[in-house]
């Protein structure tokens, strides 16, 4: 099964490619931000999965702390590394804003 490390160098490789795309600096300050804050939940291990971003997504909403909106914008800064790491079919969908959180 295919894996991708969530490394400090592949986010590192991830954020220099959304500087040199013309991202702000505020943006790739959450960017990086985010993917810290999953690659800590995965702890110890920091391989993703296909099924990592659904889990985490699972997580989130069950935690019942974050609004659908922030949960919402880490998904898709996620889902812009699994794309820039080859892997767009790991994607996960957002949440509809008009679904409640459990």
């Amino acid at each position: 099964m295919k894996e991708i490390r969530l490394t400090a160098e592949s986010i590192n490789t991830f954020l220099q490619k959304k500087t040199e795309d013309g991202n702000k600096p505020e943006t790739i300050t959450e960017y990086r931000r985010i993917l810290l804050a999953l690659r800590k939940w995965m702890l110890p291990d920091t391989a993703l999965q296909k099924e990592t971003l659904q889990q985490w997504k699972i997580y989130m909403q069950s935690e019942g702390i974050l609004a659908v909106r922030t949960i919402n914008r880490r998904l898709t800064a996620v889902n812009q590394f699994l794309d820039f790491a080859g892997e767009r079919n790991w994607q996960v969908s957002c949440i509809r804003l008009e679904e409640k959180q459990f």
